[in-house]
C-alpha cells in the first residue's frame, strides 16, 4: 500500500497504522465509527484502551501526511477527527482500488452496449492501475477480506479484456494470455471455455477439443463433477461448427473441413438467421433455405439403419458443395459408441464418411461415387 502526497510517498509507518490508514481507505471519504476502526484493526485481540492506541497512530499519520502549498503555508492533512469517527477527505477517485472498480463497471457496460472498442480501453487502464497483490503488507482480518474481493475484480477484468480482445477479433494474440490464465485457474470453466474458442477461430479446432477432454477429466479426477452446461454447449457447438462461433469479420462462411479425431461433426442444414450470440454480435449465413425436408429423409433412413445394424451410404446430389451437411446419430441405449456421420462433397456429389468410435476415422466398406463427367 503506498499514499502519494503532492507526488511524495508518506511514510506510513509500522503495521498498526498501515493497518488504520487502510481501514480508513475502505470507506474513503466517509465516516468511519470508532468502534468500527478497532474492530477492524484488531478483530477479537484489541488491548484493553483500543482508543488510546487508535489516536496515537492517527496523529502520527496526520502529521506524516501534512505538506506544504507553493506559497509556504502548511496545507492540514486530509485524515480529520469528527465526534464519532475519523474521516479521510480525499476524492474517491484519486484512490486506485475505487478507480479500478469504476473503470471495471463502465468497461463492462461498454461491452453489455456493443461499444468493445473503448470498453477494451477502458479495461486496459484498469488494469494498469494494479501494481501487485492487494493489501500485501497489511495485516488485517479486513484487509484479507478486502483482498480477496479486490483480486476477485482484478481476475474478472482480465478475463473481461481478453473477452472484449476476442470480439474485437485479436483471438491469435490472446492465446498466449488465456494459457497462462488457464494453468493459473484450471478449474474456471469460463476461461477454459474462451480458450477452446480462441483455439477453434484460429483455425485449432481438435485442440480446442482436446482442451474439453482435459478439463471433463480434470473435473471428473478432482471434484467428481461434470463440465458445466454453458461449457458443454460449446463443446457441442465446436463439434458441430456453428457458424455463429466464427471469428469476428470474417465474411462469407468458410469451407467446412473434414472432421478430425474425435467424432467432430459438420455444419447443420438449419436456415439461420441474424442474431445476437452469447459470444459475439456476429451475421451468420443462411444455409441450406428449404432443405429441411431432404434432411427429415435422410435422418430417417440413418435411424432406420440403426434399428437394424445395416451400414448405410447416403449420396445427395445437388450443385457443388451444396450439400454440405452434418449431424449426429446417438447410439440407441446399450451401444457402447456413437457413430457419427459427417457429409461434404464437391462436383455434384457428396459421400458419407463415419468414425467407427475408436477414435480413428476410415471410409466407409463401399465404393466412393465416381465424378460426373459434364
Amino acid at each position: 500500500m503506498r499514499i502519494l502526497r503532492d507526488g511524495r510517498a508518506v511514510e506510513l509507518g509500522p503495521g498498526r497504522r498501515r493497518a488504520i490508514i487502510a481501514a480508513l481507505l475502505v470507506d474513503v471519504g466517509q465516516l468511519v465509527l470508532f468502534e468500527t476502526l478497532v474492530e477492524r484493526v484488531w478483530d477479537s485481540s484489541a488491548p484493553n484502551k483500543p482508543m488510546a492506541s487508535i489516536h496515537t497512530y492517527v496523529s502520527r499519520l496526520r502529521s506524516a501526511m501534512r505538506t506544504v502549498d507553493p506559497a509556504g503555508h502548511d496545507v492540514p492533512s486530509p485524515l480529520l477527527t469528527e465526534t464519532a469517527g475519523y474521516r479521510l477527505a480525499v476524492d474517491p477517485m484519486a484512490v486506485d482500488s475505487v478507480r479500478f472498480e469504476r473503470l471495471l463497471e463502465d468497461a463492462e457496460r461498454c461491452r453489455d452496449q456493443g461499444s468493445f472498442r473503448q470498453g477494451r480501453e477502458l479495461i486496459g487502464r484498469a488494469l494498469e492501475l494494479w501494481r501487485g497483490p492487494a493489501y500485501m503488507d497489511v495485516r488485517a482480518p479486513f484487509a484479507e477480506a478486502e483482498a480477496e474481493r479486490l483480486n476477485s475484480a482484478r481476475e474478472r477484468a482480465a478475463e473481461l479484456a481478453i473477452t472484449l480482445d476476442m470480439l474485437l477479433g485479436r483471438d491469435a494474440a490472446v492465446l498466449p494470455r488465456l494459457e497462462e490464465m488457464v494453468a493459473a485457474n484450471p478449474f474456471r470453466e469460463s476461461l477454459q471455455g474462451s480458450l477452446m474458442l480462441a483455439l477453434y477461430r484460429t483455425g485449432r479446432q481438435a485442440d480446442a477439443l482436446g482442451r474439453y477432454r482435459l478439463v471433463r477429466e480434470l473435473l471428473a479426477d478432482e471434484l467428481g463433477i461434470d463440465p458445466g452446461q454453458e461449457l458443454r454447449d460449446l463443446h457441442e457447438r465446436i463439434l458441430a461448427q456453428d457458424p455463429d462461433l466464427d471469428p469476428i469479420g470474417a465474411g462469407a462462411a468458410a469451407p467446412v473441413p473434414a472432421p478430425a479425431a474425435g467424432g467432430e461433426t459438420a455444419r447443420d442444414l438449419e436456415p439461420d438467421p441474424v442474431r445476437q450470440t452469447g459470444t459475439a454480435p456476429v451475421r451468420a449465413q443462411l444455409r441450406m433455405v428449404g432443405r429441411q425436408a431432404e434432411l427429415r429423409r435422410v435422418q430417417e433412413r440413418v435411424a432406420e439403419a440403426w434399428s437394424d445394424g445395416a451400414v448405410l451410404a447416403v449420396t445427395v446430389v445437388g450443385e457443388a458443395a451444396s450439400a454440405r451437411v452434418g449431424w449426429r446419430t446417438k447410439s440407441p441405449p446399450g451401444r457402447a459408441a456413437d457413430r457419427q456421420w459427417w457429409l461434404g462433397g464437391a462436383a455434384g456429389t457428396t459421400t458419407g464418411r463415419h468414425r467407427c468410435g475408436r477414435g480413428s476415422s476410415c471410409w466407409p466398406p463401399w465404393p466412393r461415387p465416381r465424378r460426373r463427367r459434364s
